[in-house]
């Protein structure tokens, strides 16, 4: 299946090679026998080295070489790891890390005769190694890992739909995974939907609740660009508010820092994204087509520096946040900023540490709201007057633990960090309501 689909990207991805697709396939076949099939069998023996080594300090002749046992033992260990992989699907997670390694091998290997030529006086040469050098530098690589964890007694199970280019997916490697009771389980993106730029991920337990995050990093060569860690959103509904959403670097540059995504689930409409800044002033409006199933991405750089609120209307219920970054070179970071469900009632917000804390809220309804902020741990309360259309922002206290009173109208919010370099924010969900107990009778 390997070589088919190589063959049928080489021969559509360049002009007037359909006729030429049955040499694209025995060259993918020769592709897989002279590359991937000699690797594995190079880290096998290189994995067998390593494991008699170990073998060898817990009882010495473990560790000898020319002993056929002891080498025979070693590669069956490996071989059954392997083997392990390929039956979980794990192999599918270890293959992006053995093409990024590959690329920066590529670049140190390009790098070191570079100098070379240089030193040997050939200098005349470098742009040969150079020009590939900065080519395989300039590719970006993300790292996406959810993140499963069951507080609860009693095992449960998780699968994961991802909704991409492709449409909604329903990935072997995510569906019945087994999360046993008070333990947390780590699942790899790429390992679910390798090459995906825009994925939304939907988890869907039984057997017990879990709480699911994504940890999000991105890395541009050997420069970090930032990493981020998202709880769940919103159900998927007509009308989402993304409250608060902080734009700290100001318009231009090689790469977009502020983008808007947007998934229909069900059904395909055509999405109306707008953009209002803290005083409630309409700035920017997009009306943006949604493929049931397939995410959206829209590209908001024309924001000035400030803070504003993303309402996205639709005629078929959907999801939406907001990505934002602090830049695009070394030392940048970024943040998911998430549609933020409605508080009507009074919840509890507790700020962790961060710079510049802040409390953002955002009123779209059309009468004022009068919201209260009190810190729990005593001092006095700030009554915020939020009128239609505004987003009004109060500084906290990082560590405290304030009640949010929305009062008659509803609202909705989020605490954000901002610092040079550093940025995060997180949605205020509404407080879960007590039940009464319930007494079983034998």
């Amino acid at each position: 299946m390997l070589a088919v689909g190589m063959a049928r990207i080489f021969s559509s991805a360049i002009p007037g090679m359909n006729w030429l697709i049955k040499y694209w396939y025995h060259f993918a076949i020769m592709f897989e026998a002279l590359f991937i099939l000699t690797t594995i069998d190079a880290g096998t023996r290189i994995a067998r080295f390593l494991v008699q080594e170990i073998l060898g300090r817990v009882w010495k002749p473990l560790g000898d070489l020319e002993w056929l046992p002891a080498s025979m033992l070693a590669t069956a260990l490996v071989v059954f790891g392997w083997g392990y992989f390929i039956a979980t699907g794990s192999v599918e997670t270890i293959w992006p890390m053995f093409g990024m390694a590959n690329q920066l091998l590529a670049i140190i290997a390009m790098a070191v005769v570079t100098t070379a030529l240089f030193n040997a006086g050939r200098g005349r040469y470098a742009p040969v190694t150079i020009a590939p050098m900065l080519f395989v530098a300039t590719t970006t690589g993300s790292a996406d890992l959810v993140l499963l964890a069951n507080p609860g007694t009693v095992a449960a199970t998780v699968d994961l739909t991802v909704y991409g280019a492709q449409g909604r997916q329903v990935p072997p490697g995510g569906s019945g995974i087994v999360v046993p009771a008070g333990t947390q389980r780590v699942v790899p993106l790429a390992g679910l939907v390798l090459g995906e730029e825009a994925p939304v991920v939907r988890v869907t337990a039984s057997g017990a609740p879990v709480q699911a995050a994504l940890q999000s990093s991105i890395t541009r060569t050997l420069v970090t660009g930032g990493v981020d860690q998202e709880g769940a959103i919103v159900g998927s509904a007509r009308s989402q508010v993304v409250p608060g959403v902080r734009v700290t670097v100001a318009p231009g540059g090689n790469e977009p820092t502020t983008v808007a995504r947007l998934l229909a689930p069900a059904a395909a409409t055509t999405a109306t994204l707008t953009v209002t800044d803290a005083g409630g002033k309409e700035v920017m409006t997009r009306q943006v087509p949604l493929t049931a199933g397939a995410p959206a991405e829209v590209e908001l750089d024309a924001l000035p520096r400030g803070v504003y609120s993303v309402t996205a209307t639709a005629g078929a219920p959907l999801v939406a946040a907001v990505w934002q970054a602090t830049g695009s070179g070394a030392g940048s970071d970024f943040a998911w900023f998430t549609a933020a469900p409605a508080l009507s009632a009074a919840t509890l917000v507790a700020v962790p540490s961060g710079p510049s804390p802040q409390i953002a809220v955002a009123n779209t309804g059309a009468d004022a709201a009068t919201v209260t902020l009190e810190p729990v741990d005593g001092g006095s309360s700030r009554r915020i007057q939020v009128d239609p259309g505004e987003t009004v922002t109060a500084s906290v206290t990082a560590g405290a633990t304030y009640r949010l009173d929305p009062g008659k109208t509803p609202v909705t919010a989020s605490v954000s960090f901002a610092a040079q370099g550093a940025l995060a924010a997180f949605s205020i969900w509404p407080a879960l309501g007590t039940s009464a107990p319930i007494r079983v009778y034998p």
